[in-house]
């Protein structure tokens, strides 16, 4: 499975877990549900630029948002990425492309084998149909000399 869907769903871990941890009636805004980026990178055990590679991603499929207050830029998990977290929606996407990119490997391997295989019968038959061929000139030559003798004899 590619990082980027593993990627993808610890970032949602993370941000999911500090959602739940300090949502309550008394939350006052989304500031408290939410991480800063180094945060993100220290919970979830990311290097800075593997999230850097999806955290646009995720903003674009409004999973994460973004709010910017105090000179800071905050990031939380929408509705929309908590339904994404737990139907492991990434990791269900990531293992589809496992098996669609082996798939395509054994199917383009499978084609090179078969013609492989085409070309060695087909080599084998040519040399078979040659050899054929000369023994059936010998035949035809030792027919042709019992013909030749049996009318000399006559």
């Amino acid at each position: 499975m590619k990082s980027k869907y593993l990627n993808r769903h610890k970032i949602l871990k993370t941000l999911y877990k500090k959602r739940i941890k300090e949502e309550s009636p008394n939350t006052i805004n989304t500031v408290e549900l939410s991480l800063t980026f180094s945060q993100i990178a220290i919970n979830s055990n990311l290097p800075e630029a593997k999230i850097i590679e999806q955290i646009e991603f995720l903003i674009n499929e409004k999973e994460i948002s973004k709010i910017e207050e105090s000179f800071d830029t905050y990031y939380f998990i929408t509705d929309k990425g908590s339904i994404s977290y737990h139907d492991e929606k990434y990791l269900d996407n990531g293992e589809k492309e496992f098996w669609t990119t082996s798939y395509d490997i054994i199917k383009t391997i499978s084609t090179l084998v078969l013609l492989i295989m085409a070309v060695i019968v087909f080599i084998l038959n040519f040399l078979d149909t040659k050899q054929n061929k000369k023994d059936i000139d010998v035949i035809k030559t030792e027919l042709q000399n019992i013909k030749d003798s049996s009318q000399q004899i006559r």
